[in-house]
């Protein structure tokens, strides 16, 4: 049987930026995905799974082993602690400030089940995931940027979406970028499409995507 350990940052015991009120908000996102990886390891039939969890963290789908932190041990620590043990380690965590590229880089081949470094530093960056995208032929916000109207700045940091603004022209969207510029702080300009916000996941093995949802 293959020895799988699933580690997801929140319910692993991570905190949002240091914040314990702004985790409790996400924790139902964390738990969720969490379980899910839980549930389709277990459903493979050849994997017998541990996953992280925390006091707040709420308990595992049945059939998986639970490990937790030790007292002060760090997410990081603990996560590379446990994958030492099993043979892969499936870890979801924050792209912001590194995150995710810090766990890649503790655990590493052969056990890293997940996206390669180099994906993790495009995707962890949205002005590069751009430039990837139209480097490849994909159509990006800039691609529709003679026509725009209106205008968005965010941290270009993560794949979240906080600390975004909508801007009616281009002057006040470049004045909000200076102004973070400024202050020192990571951020990206880009034409507003209008249109219904959808994500999109893709599952890709040496450059090709298998499948898609």
């Amino acid at each position: 049987m293959m020895q799988v350990f699933v580690f997801e940052y929140l319910s692993g015991g991570g905190l949002v930026d240091g914040d314990a009120a702004a985790t409790e908000v996400l924790m139902p996102q964390g738990r969720a995905m969490r379980n899910a990886l839980v549930t389709d390891l277990l459903a493979c039939g050849d994997c017998d799974v541990t996953a992280a969890t925390c006091d707040r963290a709420g308990a595992l789908p049945a059939g998986a082993a639970e490990a937790v932190p030790s007292d002060g041990e760090t997410p990081l620590a603990f996560a590379t602690r446990l994958a030492a043990g099993h043979d892969l380690a499936w870890v979801v965590a924050p792209e912001t400030g590194g995150c995710l590229a810090e766990f890649e880089r503790a655990i590493g081949a052969p056990r890293w089940l997940g996206c390669d470094a180099r994906s993790i530093a495009i995707a962890s960056s949205k002005s590069a995931t751009l430039r990837h995208l139209f480097a490849n032929g994909l159509p990006t916000p800039w691609t529709h940027a003679a026509g725009a109207r209106r205008w968005v700045v965010k941290p270009d940091d993560g794949a979240g979406s906080v600390a975004t603004q909508l801007h009616a022209n281009r002057l006040g969207a470049e004045t909000d970028l200076a102004a973070r510029d400024a202050r020192g702080e990571s951020a990206c300009l880009e034409p507003w499409i209008d249109g219904e916000a959808l994500s999109l996941s893709l599952l890709c093995e040496l450059g090709q995507p298998s499948c898609s949802a």
